[in-house]
């Protein structure tokens, strides 16, 4: 989900309040997640252009399913990214689905082939 961008500390108190800080706290918010770097931070490891929205739960954001946050804030003409997915987050009350890419591929087929891995992969392949 889109919301694990967010930082943990904003999830304490459910997912109405999370909304509500993503709308009060949005600067705050932001400048977390550009700068803080003490917790698995996707957008600072893989880049806005490696995060794609994979679902949304309404028809007015469909337009945006498979595309990176980085194309659909140039799309839009939004300088911040970070504005992209508060808004979608906000809009979809946290129902928006991501892909992260984050390994390329040699680097996935050098984890199959390491250890016990490869064996049981083949193995539950028949």
């Amino acid at each position: 989900m889109l919301q694990a961008v967010i930082p943990p500390w904003y999830f304490t108190e459910g997912p109405d309040e999370l909304i509500q800080k993503l709308i009060k706290e949005r600067d705050r918010v932001k400048r977390d997640i550009r700068k803080r770097a003490d917790w698995e931070n996707f957008a600072m490891a893989n880049g806005w252009d490696n995060i794609i929205v994979s679902s949304v739960k309404s028809e007015a954001n469909q337009h945006c399913v498979g595309k990176s946050v980085l194309e659909i804030a140039s799309a839009k003409g939004v300088a911040e990214p970070e504005d992209i997915v508060l808004d979608l987050l906000v809009e979809e009350q946290l129902a928006v689905g991501m892909i992260v890419f984050s390994m390329d591929e040699t680097d996935v087929i050098r984890i199959m082939n390491t250890g016990n891995f490869a064996i049981q992969f083949m193995q539950l392949r028949g």
